[in-house]
C-alpha cells in the first residue's frame, strides 16, 4: 500500500503559517526572538528557523509561548490554521487496508 501526498496544506505551509502567527504576536506584544529563545531555552537560530517555518514548533512549545504572551493557545495559532481540515492521503492499491483507510476512522461491526 502507498500512499501520495494529497493533502491541501503541506506541513511546510501549516509550519509557515504558524510560524507568521507568532512572528505576528511577537510584535504586537514587542518581544524579539532573543527573549523567546529564553523561554524556550533554544538558540535563536533555532527559533529562527522556527519562525521561517523551516522547523515545527512542538505543541509544548507553542503551549508555552501562549502562556508566555498572556493569550490561550488558540489565539497563538490563530482561527486559520485551527480551522483548516486537511482530507485523507490518496491511497493507491486495492488491498483491503487500503479501503479501511477511506472509510469512517469509528468503524461499527457489519451485521
Amino acid at each position: 500500500m502507498t500512499t501520495t501526498p494529497h493533502t491541501a496544506r503541506s506541513t511546510a505551509a501549516v509550519n509557515n503559517e504558524v510560524g507568521a502567527e507568532v512572528r505576528a504576536w511577537m510584535g504586537r506584544l514587542g518581544f524579539r526572538q532573543k527573549h523567546l529563545a529564553e523561554v524556550l531555552d533554544v538558540s535563536q537560530t533555532a527559533i529562527s528557523q522556527r519562525l521561517n517555518g523551516k522547523v515545527t514548533f512542538g505543541i509544548d512549545e507553542l503551549q508555552i509561548i501562549s502562556t508566555w504572551f498572556g493569550i490561550t493557545l488558540g489565539d497563538l495559532l490563530g482561527s486559520g490554521v485551527l480551522n483548516a481540515k486537511n482530507p485523507r492521503p490518496h491511497v493507491e492499491g486495492g488491498d483491503s487496508g487500503a479501503e479501511l483507510l477511506l472509510l469512517d476512522l469509528n468503524q461499527q461491526p457489519f451485521d
